[in-house]
């Protein structure tokens, strides 16, 4: 990314911004983020809540791979493509998942449609399993040890 700078909003993500946040990303390791606290210019301290602070996290962490950065709203129905996206499963998969009642879904004409905050709860879900099966295999790995 020498030499260019990307304009996302009115933030320029630079080779600089990019250092930045792989320094952070680099500093924590495989260590999970506890909290994200901001300083106002007043010496204020702000402790942002659980879901603003894992998407700042992940703009960091997005910033540190690759310096690019992609953010999006979603509308209150979702097609079922675009919740395989946002879950991060096929759409095979995710209709299988539908046909157990993993999700509930409902119908427009011939079309289904799913909830945002149902897809949403249900990648958070997913999310929390995977970190919690991360931390089962460190545990079992630090046993042999």
């Amino acid at each position: 990314m020498a030499g260019t700078a990307i304009l996302t909003g009115s933030q320029i993500v630079d080779e600089v911004v990019q250092l930045e946040a792989s320094h952070l990303v680099s500093e924590a390791h495989d260590r999970q983020v506890g909290s994200v606290t901001m300083t106002l210019e007043d010496g204020t301290e702000v402790l942002l809540q659980k879901n603003l602070a894992r998407f700042i996290v992940n703009v960091v962490e997005s910033i540190a791979a690759d310096g690019t950065l992609t953010t999006t709203s979603l509308p209150e129905e979702l097609s079922t493509t675009v919740a395989a996206q946002v879950i991060g499963v096929s759409r095979p998969t995710l209709m299988k998942m539908i046909a157990r009642k993993e999700l509930p879904t409902k119908k427009v004409g011939s079309h289904t449609r799913l909830m945002r905050s149902d897809v949403l709860e249900l990648r958070a879900h997913r999310q929390g399993a995977r970190v919690q099966a991360v931390e089962d295999l460190r545990r079992a790995g630090d046993a042999f040890d």
